[in-house]
């Protein structure tokens, strides 16, 4: 599955296509926002896998929205209200249900800053630093440099 994403201005509109371009596989994701800080925000995203690609094909938050005028290329969006970043890796043990629902706290609190309200930001921030001290959020995978860059990103939004 492809990961390193590039932004590309089409009819007023930005959207993100994958590298390397595979002739058969191609496709765009409108991302529906003019700011360049949301294009890096997404683009680190998938560069650090807290999203999943549309060719994953088992992710339930994108929207096929349209056929591009190529004719082949399909264009998806994302569903704001189903949109899950993974900032924890999911395991198979006991603690499945405690990752997914702290992935899902922080998802609802990442969403709150890029499509609702901007001044979030600082309850946003102080959230990633106590996962980032949590013993379950370290055990799996809670990468601090990371969340950090993303951190600064979303604050410039």
């Amino acid at each position: 599955m492809r990961n390193i994403f590039k932004s590309v201005n089409i009819d007023h509109s930005f959207h993100l296509y994958p590298l390397p371009v595979i002739k058969e596989n191609k496709y765009l994701i409108d991302i529906n926002s003019n700011n360049s800080s949301v294009l890096d925000f997404f683009i680190k995203c998938f560069k650090y896998k807290y999203l999943s690609s549309p060719e994953a094909g088992f992710n339930s938050y994108y929207k096929n929205k349209k056929i591009h005028i190529d004719g082949k290329t399909q264009v998806f969006s994302f569903d704001q209200t189903k949109i899950m970043f993974n900032f924890l890796e999911i395991p198979t043990d006991q603690d499945k249900t405690k990752v997914e629902k702290i992935n899902e706290i922080l998802s609802e609190k990442v969403k709150a800053v890029l499509y609702r309200d901007k001044s979030l930001y600082s309850e946003l921030s102080k959230r990633f630093e106590m996962q980032k001290k949590c013993k379950t959020c370290q055990k799996y995978g809670i990468d601090s440099e990371k969340i950090n860059e993303i951190l600064s990103i979303l604050k410039r939004i």
